[in-house]
């Protein structure tokens, strides 16, 4: 049997998963041989939070190492356009200021 919230495979007779704690009673996970982390989705939810979103709502049940990675690019990608909306905002305030000052 497999973990249905890390795929991890876990004993038959056990209620919660040793590697992340989620209850196994009324989740049996059907292992399926595709279900791994994907760099390629990752990437995709980095670049297009959105579609990770979807991905990771489609794909949370039946693949929940694959919808894992894309739930992480997403987090990532949402982090990297917070620090580079602040750092852009700042250098723009920066040079505004300056020509206002100039004037």
């Amino acid at each position: 049997m497999y973990c249905h919230h890390c795929g991890k495979e876990v004993q038959e007779d056990m209620q919660y998963c040793p590697n992340c704690g989620y209850p196994l009673q009324n989740s049996p996970y059907v292992y399926h041989e595709t279900d791994a982390p994907s760099f390629l989705f990752a990437l995709i939810s980095f670049f297009a939070p959105l579609a990770g979103l979807v991905l990771y709502i489609i794909w949370r049940k039946d693949f929940p190492q694959k919808a894992k990675s894309c739930m992480n690019g997403m987090i990532c990608g949402i982090i990297a356009e917070i620090l580079v909306t602040i750092f852009l905002m700042s250098y723009l305030s920066q040079n505004i200021m300056g020509v206002i000052i100039n004037i």
